[in-house]
């Protein structure tokens, strides 16, 4: 049983606050950061084994998720036992990790503002940072189409889906299970 329920209605309105006054910054530690780390280490090591490319690419995938699942909950529950205050810091800290609202903007914001001054290989430059396809021979209208489409796409991705499963209190380690 929590201890201190009424703290526990704070946590994803504080990761969200964080987010918005901390963003991403580069010089912080980030799991996402490990995670790439991870999948460069390991990759070689999954494709050793006698299976295809796809199937060692779904075992690693499966490794790194249950890893990862893994050491959160652990955590979750070591800083549970140490204090209530200290976990509910810890879920805070893993939430705000887990989502990217000031990224977003800043990365959709300084696309605009290169838009907005008619400077459009600067916009296309700093779009090619954000989505996944070739944007050299794009018009302006094509910029701020693609910048939209990869809002959409990152706001499910970064905002809605990991405040989604974190505040379904049954889904994740970062929550107490």
């Amino acid at each position: 049983m929590r201890i201190f329920p009424i703290l526990y209605l704070y946590i994803i309105p504080a990761a969200c606050v964080f987010d918005l006054i901390f963003g991403d910054p580069e010089s912080m530690p980030h799991p996402v950061r490990w995670m790439g780390r991870s999948i460069n280490a390991l990759e070689p090591h999954f494709r050793k084994y006698n299976v295809s490319f796809k199937t060692s690419g779904a075992i690693l995938s499966i490794f790194l998720i249950l890893m990862t699942w893994c050491l959160t909950l652990i955590l979750v529950l070591s800083a549970q036992i140490i204090h209530p205050i200290l976990k509910t810091f810890i879920e805070i800290i893993l939430i705000y990790y887990c989502i990217s609202i000031r990224s977003l903007d800043e990365s959709a914001m300084k696309v605009y503002g290169f838009l907005k001054h008619g400077r459009l290989s600067d916009a296309k430059k700093e779009l090619s940072f954000i989505v996944g396809r070739d944007v050299e021979k794009f018009s302006e209208q094509d910029v701020a189409m693609a910048t939209v489409e990869t809002v959409a796409e990152n706001l499910v991705d970064g905002v809605i889906s990991p405040l989604f499963f974190c505040g379904n209190w049954r889904s994740a380690p970062c929550n107490g299970l």
